[in-house]
């Protein structure tokens, strides 16, 4: 194709992108995350490639509270984009918020060696549930990550874990 065809295509494209992530931010601060889900997830899908507008999506799903929407398009964000920890951040979330909290930290798992937020995540969580000695663990493999060679208590491992979180 020419490339005056292909930046015509961009110069009317790229407006019409912009006007509808604002129109989806304009939902969000309104309050109307039904309007919200549905430009994101038209956003996300006309533009496949593009994190961002898939993240937006997710958290729009998360603040409508729709875990069931969560469970179907976290595989796929994963899929579209390997090594992505977002998606199984955001899931976690929403499940741990409705009380899922087995199946919230089983989603973290996998990402817990890779993923400063889904470790993060996870130990707060553990916190939360008063599962003390696993969050211990959890804190203490995310501060050897950046200092081998730190030595904390228990204790201040867990104070670490509250004031993370």
């Amino acid at each position: 194709m020419k490339h005056w065809v292909w930046t015509l295509l961009f110069v009317l494209a790229v407006p019409a992108a912009a006007a509808t992530v604002e129109e989806a931010r304009d939902a969000e601060r309104r309050g109307d995350w039904k309007e919200a889900v549905s430009l994101w997830a038209d956003l996300a899908d006309g533009m496949p490639g593009d994190r961002d507008l898939r993240r937006a999506y997710l958290l729009a799903l998360d603040a409508t509270g729709d875990v069931a929407a969560l469970e179907r398009e976290t595989p796929r964000a994963e899929e579209d984009f390997p090594g992505w920890d977002d998606p199984a951040v955001i899931h976690a979330r929403a499940l741990a918020r409705v009380g899922r909290d087995d199946e919230a930290l089983a989603v973290l798992e996998p990402w817990v060696a890779s993923s400063y937020p889904a470790a993060e995540r996870r130990g707060a969580l553990l916190l939360e549930r008063g599962r003390t000695d696993e969050a211990g663990e959890v804190f203490s493999a995310l501060v050897r990550a950046y200092d081998p060679d730190v030595a904390y208590t228990p204790e201040e491992l867990l104070a670490f874990g509250r004031a993370a979180w």
